[in-house]
């Protein structure tokens, strides 16, 4: 365990090794002989050669191999493993001993990982940590209509073809040459590059502007071990021919005919991905990453070619047609307020638990995509957005008109913007099965660093800084009073009339600095009693606190 002891620096290189072969070398250590925490199967045997079969899909190490972004091959990790559980990371000069001690399983390779420093660039912390699971795209193409190319454009079309020999090698015999890409990414690669890289393998000249559209909803569905499928990309082939257990039933084609592509809706079938073509710009010096535009899952992309046109510079989809994102509230008004002072509104209006749109859809019935260990998030964000009440307040706008900019304890708004297009995202007409919370994780790692980055964290830690978070953002009071709660009187805590005399005078304090919807849906006080073991003196805590969610959570 000790050669994996290493600060993890932005860029270092790490190897993914089995837990399970790891206990077979541990469990034979002199101090290791007699203790328990190891299975008796780590003792059976010869120690034999490093075995990773156990932590990647059962066809993960067959030919052909895709590359990751630095030329090294890419092995798949199954879903779901826990990292000191199923596996560790060590770096190269550990890796390199053991496999100089040990060896590699036969047909076996090296899995490798990059660390990423995942905090914003203007975050006071670091958050290095492997990416262990980079994003694997399906790239297609819809290109220039054959008439729409310069016969200038013969030596650009000399060059794709030599570019292609030299892909194909690079893939290893991947695929046939009709056959859509697979291009390994990371959610740290620059977005220019990524593109770059992706026209040079779709043979698109880099002179020729492109579109990327995200295909939403891939009806093929790659069929063969059920541990290799890859949300959200179509019928990728991932083995070689002879492999027919794996083979998809239909294979996916790298170039959208035209009677395909006449049939896909914006909006429905595809999304318009809003990075910028500069791949042909030498002055270009962006810096954003993929992620940016959500590029941090496996997904399949559609690249769309620049066609002339009477005008110049003309696209296919100019003239597609798109479907209309639908209102996401009712025009009713909620019947009455909930014991609030002002505008927190109650049920009635728009329809949150349960209720059928017009299309017969259940509303709300939407997943949250998991962006990478963001489990504690989304189960937390599905608790709160069931609150009837308070999903209605933002779905109604009520929360714009009291935006508290000037509180210095909030985030000027931006984090009940956030939750406002979460919301959006789930309740809409137009909603999918699942929606994709990038936006808001990406604010709420720039808001707060104990967020920042893919680490696992707590449901109800996030959930108590939401909740503080977007009472503050919509506090109604401008200016807070500065305020000091009383001592209890040590010769009266045992009276209830001083207790509730008492707790009075907390709750009137902190209403004066408080007054939000959270508040008036959450909030609430309880008693706290401390008695010193020595002097058996008594004293008493009167806190807010919300211990709804807390409730909530624990069934």
């Amino acid at each position: 365990m000790q050669l994996s002891m290493k600060q993890l620096e932005h860029g270092d290189r790490g190897n993914v090794i089995s837990v399970r072969w790891l206990q077979r070398v541990m469990a034979r250590a002199t101090e290791q002989l007699s203790s328990t925490k190891f299975p008796k199967s780590a003792r059976e045997g010869e120690i034999g050669p490093v075995d990773n079969s156990d932590i990647v899909p059962s066809n993960a190490f067959d030919e052909p191999i895709l590359h990751d972004i630095n030329g090294h091959p890419y092995i798949p990790l199954k879903q779901g493993l826990t990292m000191e559980e199923d596996f560790m990371v060590l770096p190269d000069d550990a890796w390199g001993k053991i496999i100089g001690w040990y060896g590699i399983a036969k047909g076996q390779k090296q899995i490798t990982r990059y660390a990423h420093n995942t905090a914003p660039d203007d975050a006071a912390m670091t958050n290095v940590v492997y990416e262990l699971y980079p994003p694997v795209f399906l790239i297609r193409k819809l290109p220039q209509p054959a008439g729409d190319s310069d016969k200038a454009d013969d030596k650009a079309k000399l060059a794709a073809r030599e570019l292609r020999m030299k892909t194909q090698r690079r893939q290893r015999g991947q695929m046939k040459a009709e056959d859509a890409l697979m291009v390994v990414s990371s959610r740290q690669e620059k977005a220019n590059k990524f593109l770059t890289r992706v026209k040079e393998f779709a043979e698109i000249p880099i002179g020729h502007k492109v579109k990327i559209w995200r295909v939403l909803n891939p009806t093929n569905i790659a069929v063969g071990t059920p541990d290799n499928t890859q949300s959200g990309v179509a019928s990728p082939p991932l083995s070689r021919e002879t492999s027919p257990s794996s083979v998809p039933l239909e294979r996916t084609k790298l170039v959208v005919d035209a009677a395909e592509w006449q049939k896909m809706d914006e909006g429905k079938d595809l999304e318009q991905i809003t990075m910028q073509d500069q791949t042909a710009n030498p002055n270009y010096n962006g810096s954003s990453t993929i992620e940016i535009f959500s590029l941090f899952e496996n997904q399949t992309l559609i690249l769309e070619e620049q066609k002339g046109g009477p005008g110049g510079g003309e696209f296919a989809s100019d003239h597609k047609k798109k479907v209309p994102a639908k209102s996401i509230t009712s025009a009713s008004k909620p019947n009455s307020t909930v014991n609030s002072r002002r505008t927190s509104p109650a049920p009635g209006g728009v329809m949150t638990r349960g209720r059928r749109a017009r299309s017969d859809k259940v509303r709300g019935k939407v997943g949250l995509t998991n962006l990478g260990n963001t489990c504690y998030m989304n189960s937390a964000l599905q608790c709160i957005r069931s609150v009837e009440e308070l999903a209605i307040y933002f779905l109604q706008d009520k929360y714009k008109a009291e935006i508290n900019h000037s509180n210095p304890l909030g985030s000027g708004g931006i984090m009940a913007k956030k939750y406002a297009e979460v919301l959006q995202g789930l309740y809409g007409e137009n909603a999918g099965s699942s929606f994709s919370p990038t936006n808001f994780k990406r604010t709420l790692s720039s808001q707060n660093a104990v967020f920042s980055g893919w680490g696992q964290q707590d449901s109800q830690e996030f959930l108590s800084y939401l909740v503080d978070s977007v009472h503050e953002d919509l506090n109604r009071i401008q200016k807070k009073p500065y305020l000091e709660n009383p001592d209890s009187d040590d010769a009266r805590v045992n009276d209830p009339e001083y207790i509730k005399e008492l707790g009075d005078i907390y709750r009137q304090n902190h209403a004066k600095r408080n007054e939000s919807v959270c508040m008036d849906l959450f909030s609430g006080f309880y008693k706290n009693t401390m008695e010193c073991p020595n002097c058996d003196k008594v004293r008493l805590l009167l806190q807010d606190h919300c211990n709804y969610f807390r409730s909530t959570l624990d069934q």
